[in-house]
């Protein structure tokens, strides 16, 4: 049995080494590191679901758990084509928002690059806008909002997606009001500031008149979301020829006509919008956030409306206590890696009603905000909206992220069920031998890049019976223990 001593000198270790994840918060970036070897290892490709001109994509089940995900797998080539592609993935793995495809992990092998990803269950944006030839204006504003919030998003964090296009564009899953989900992030890359591109992107009738010209900057994203809200509105796209070349001189005309019977049902300031985000003149072009903010969208606001949040989730935000950084870690986890869809829908349906700039991260105020509509017993003072701001805000960002939120407002009956965490274990457990050893560990949280002695003190900290392994029960226990400044409900 363990004295009380040596409990505390544990309980001290798990606190100083987690200063080494200060910085990671509950990022799922963390779990997101390059693995070699066999995927084959830990997946079955059970069928090819399409064929890109970039990469296969397959549908596969997670060996040890079941799981079913989406694979990507790019063939390596010539120096340029492999830093492309690793770029590409070295971009997806820092990007965190409801409606931009989720990463999970990444591997290599000799020949090729692999990105598992999860599965788009629902049509494309462009399959549903033919199956209903055009949604109502309302509708398809919905749909622009969450479009645009993902995009304004993206220029926030520095990278331009530069290949918009509708049938990019995903719903989750089949069910109403299923969350759109931005794909294929082939020709992605980071920008700054005043930065502008020259490289050509292809030819398509998304694509924008300066990208022809080889002179443009992120707002070319701004141009092919136009498009998707021409094509929303009417059910046809604004530019388009017989030809290539056809096509081509009507894009750099672009000439953009409203004159159509189709216009005739379609609010003056949605028209007013398209034509801003198809500005020729990029330099004059509204921007993704100016898009999120435009009239358009709130003529579709009921005056004084205000929208019931779900009580239960800022019930559970305003119960938050201190936790330690690795449980904290290992709960972002089990929340990006293996709560279902279906488990997280409300809550990226609250997340949607907080953010109300839509910049995909929650600020102070706009928590506050949410807090506000809650009955009088659970109002907090200023005070305690600055402490839980700070155990919300894990990463010191200064704004909350996406699965920051969600971490902190699921129910954690759910969150840290045996069930679980015993697929969270699994996940970890690479070998299938039933013991975590820091190599394990290493692995699963590549993201990180602790040191292996870092990682043996941390994995000291949790093994109670000192055997230098981590067995289900320690790893169940440590992650329920309430007295290492872990996180708990106030009764």
């Amino acid at each position: 049995m363990e004295s009380t001593s040596q409990s505390q000198t544990k309980d001290v270790l798990l606190e100083e080494e987690a200063k080494e994840l200060k910085g990671y918060g509950t990022t799922h970036e963390a779990f997101v590191g390059m693995k070699k070897g066999d995927i084959k290892a830990d997946y079955d490709l059970d069928h090819l679901i399409s064929k890109t001109t970039h990469c296969s994509i397959f549908f596969a089940t997670h060996k040890n758990t079941g799981t079913a995900r989406a694979i990507k797998i790019f063939e390596k080539g010539d120096e340029a084509h492999n830093l492309s592609t690793v770029s590409q993935m070295e971009i997806l793995k820092t990007l965190d928002h409801p409606n931009v495809e989720t990463i999970f992990e990444m591997y290599e092998d000799e020949k090729h690059y692999y990105i598992v990803m999860e599965i788009f269950w629902g049509r494309d944006l462009l399959e549903t806008i033919m199956g209903e030839f055009r949604p109502l204006e309302k509708r398809a504003a919905s749909y622009f909002k969450s479009i645009m919030s993902a995009i304004s998003y993206l220029h926030s964090k520095g990278v331009a997606h530069r290949d918009i296009k509708a049938d990019r564009i995903f719903f989750l899953n089949k069910v109403k009001d299923s969350a759109l989900k931005i794909s294929h992030f082939y020709s992605a890359t980071r920008f700054k500031p005043g930065q502008y591109f020259s490289d050509p992107i292809g030819l398509s009738f998304y694509v924008a008149p300066e990208v022809l010209k080889g002179n443009y900057n992120e707002k070319c994203d701004v141009w092919s979301a136009g498009v998707i809200l021409y094509i929303l509105l009417c059910g046809y796209p604004p530019f388009d020829g017989k030809t290539e070349a056809e096509l081509k001189e009507a894009i750099l005309n672009a000439e953009c006509s409203f004159d159509t019977e189709e216009w005739e049902a379609v609010s003056d300031e949605g028209k007013a919008l398209v034509s801003k985000m198809l500005n020729p003149d990029f330099e004059k072009r509204v921007t993704a956030a100016e898009v999120l903010n435009d009239a358009w969208f709130k003529q579709f606001e009921k005056e004084g409306e205000t929208k019931e949040l779900n009580a239960k989730a800022l019930q559970n935000l305003k119960k938050l206590k201190t936790r330690s950084q690795f449980q904290q870690l290992i709960m972002s986890f089990i929340a990006t890696q293996i709560i279902t869809p279906q488990e997280k829908e409300e809550l990226r349906k609250v997340f949607a009603d907080l953010d109300t700039s839509k910049n995909g991260r929650l600020s102070k105020e706009e928590i506050t905000k949410g807090l506000e509509k809650l009955t009088e017993d659970y109002r907090m003072t200023e005070k305690e909206i600055d402490e839980l701001f700070e155990k919300l805000d894990a990463d010191g960002s200064g704004e909350v992220e996406y699965t920051e939120f969600i971490v902190a407002a699921i129910d954690h009956e759910i969150l840290l069920s045996k069930e679980k965490l015993e697929q969270a274990f699994k996940l970890f457990d690479t070998d299938g031998n039933g013991q975590l050893s820091f190599e394990e560990l290493d692995t699963a949280m590549a993201g990180i890049g602790l040191k292996a002695e870092d990682w043996k003190d941390i994995l000291g900290s949790i093994d109670k019976n000192d055997d230098g392994k981590i067995g289900l029960k320690e790893f169940v226990d440590f992650m329920l223990d309430t007295k290492i400044k872990t996180l708990e409900y106030i009764e």
